[in-house]
C-alpha cells in the first residue's frame, strides 16, 4: 500500500472527482453507458478511461491484483513450488496461464490477489526468484481494483 496516498478532495483536480462519480453512477445504473455518464459529468471518455483504474473512494472494498510472469525450468514440481510460496504468504491465485515448454523452460503468467498478503511485493518477488525451478520472475502489473 506504499504506492497510495490519502488526500482531501479539495486539493485534487475536478476531473478526478468526476471519474469517481462516473464509476459510482455506472455501478448503480447498469443500463447507463460510459459515453452517457461522461456527458452528464462533462468529462471526456479518454480522461475517464485513463484514470478509472486508479481512483477510488476510501469506503470502497479495494482488492490489489498482481500479474506475475515467470520463466520456469521444465522439471517436476517447479510450478508447485511457486504456488506453495504464494499460498504460504496469503496470496490468492486467480488465474494461471502456461505456455508449452521450449528449450526446457516454460513461461507461466499468474494473476494473483495480493490484498491479504502478509509480506510486501518486493519480498515476494525475492522469494519467488529464489524458489527452486524459477529461472526468472517479473512483476508485470500491480493494480488496485474497486469491488
Amino acid at each position: 500500500m506504499k504506492d497510495y496516498l490519502i488526500c482531501h478532495t479539495s486539493i485534487l483536480p475536478d476531473y478526478y472527482l468526476k471519474v469517481v462519480r462516473i464509476k459510482e453512477e455506472l455501478k448503480k445504473n447498469p443500463e447507463l453507458n460510459v459515453s452517457e455518464a461522461c456527458n452528464r459529468e462533462g468529462l471526456s471518455r479518454s480522461t475517464f478511461y485513463k484514470y478509472r483504474d486508479h481512483l477510488f473512494r476510501m469506503e470502497g472494498n479495494l482488492k490489489q491484483e498482481a500479474t506475475i510472469s515467470l520463466l520456469l525450468s521444465h522439471h517436476s514440481g517447479a510450478l508447485s513450488n511457486v504456488l506453495s510460496v504464494l499460498s504460504a504468504y496469503k496470496a490468492n491465485i486467480m488465474t494461471i496461464s502456461q505456455n508449452a515448454p521450449i528449450d526446457n523452460t516454460a513461461i507461466v503468467d499468474l494473476s494473483v490477489d495480493v490484498s491479504a498478503m502478509v509480506i510486501s511485493m518486493s519480498e515476494l518477488m525475492t522469494l519467488l526468484a529464489n524458489t527452486d525451478g524459477v529461472v526468472k520472475v517479473t512483476l508485470a502489473k500491480l493494480k488496485a481494483i474497486d469491488e
